[in-house]
């Protein structure tokens, strides 16, 4: 294999750019972007020249029809509804209970709830679960320099509320996540104590680096749910329903926390947990990290 064929939410966003990222560090090959349909070629062409206004790259594989018969991996995201018959999925989960996959090989799914969703539409039951987000400690692993109380990471839809309601508040990071540089990401949310999340990666990447992580929510980001419940249940937390009241948690963000210690950190065996998705990763895997 000279090149890594993948599919994800090809947007300028930390979760989806995880996929990139991870899946060349960890095989040390090139990923090209693929898609799962044909794409809108009005929407490129106006992606394109603001591209070329704004001076950035824009990667023209995302111009390539879907290719039935290239092998392409389906990986971090809530993008089973965008599984084809020639997909090998590796952590992807669900992001509403009404979607369904229209096929592929399953090697990894991002946790029980997909799981049995999938068995219940026909797929063969996986039972290697584990958002592959969790990989990140494995290939990155800066220094733990705390500088913030709290840090705040929003979905993209959140970003400005968060930001502009905590400007003046020095003990309090809010963290862009409309970025495709991981490490830099990661940086800002290991400067942190404690983490409040409305982004299912934030969450997921928080906990993975070992910070107290406690799910919010602010906007609607078109989820029922599920997505969130199937990765607490993969980690060992009990799935629960993001705080509403996320004010009264950063005034006093040392009880909340212990209040809620046993939802805030992962409890399953991560190194597991991490060892399994790399067992079963659809592309070769670095010895490295075996």
């Amino acid at each position: 294999m000279k090149e890594v064929k993948v599919h994800w939410c090809n947007i300028e966003n930390f979760g989806d750019a995880l996929n990139p990222y991870l899946i060349s560090k960890i095989s040390g090959l090139p990923v090209k972007y693929r898609n799962y349909k044909t794409p809108s070629y009005y929407k490129e062409l106006r992606s394109l020249a603001k591209c070329i206004l704004t001076f950035k790259k824009y990667d023209f594989n995302r111009m390539l029809p879907y290719n039935r018969r290239e092998s392409v991996v389906l990986g971090i995201g809530s993008l089973l509804d965008r599984s084809r018959s020639n997909f090998s999925v590796w952590g992807s989960g669900y992001m509403n209970n009404f979607e369904r996959a229209e096929g592929g090989t399953l090697h990894a799914v991002r946790g029980r709830f997909s799981a049995e969703k999938l068995m219940k539409e026909g797929f063969p039951y996986c039972s290697v679960w584990g958002d592959p987000g969790l990989l990140l400690p494995r290939v990155y692993c800066p220094r733990k320099n705390k500088h913030y109380k709290v840090g705040i990471i929003p979905h993209l839809k959140d970003y400005d509320y968060f930001k502009n309601k905590y400007r003046s508040n020095k003990n309090i990071k809010v963290i862009d996540l409309k970025t495709k540089d991981i490490e830099f990401v990661v940086d800002e949310i290991i400067s942190c104590e404690y983490i409040l999340s409305t982004s299912l990666h934030g969450v997921i990447v928080a906990q993975a680096y070992d910070i107290p992580t406690l799910w919010i929510k602010h906007n609607d980001i078109n989820t029922d749910g599920i997505k969130f419940y199937d990765y607490f249940d993969s980690v060992g937390i009990k799935p629960y329903d993001g705080f509403e009241d996320y004010e009264s948690l950063i005034n006093d963000y040392e009880s909340a926390f212990v209040e809620h210690a046993n939802i805030s950190k992962i409890t399953t065996d991560l190194k597991k947990m991490q060892d399994n998705l790399l067992s079963v990763a659809p592309f070769p895997v670095l010895d490295k990290f075996k």
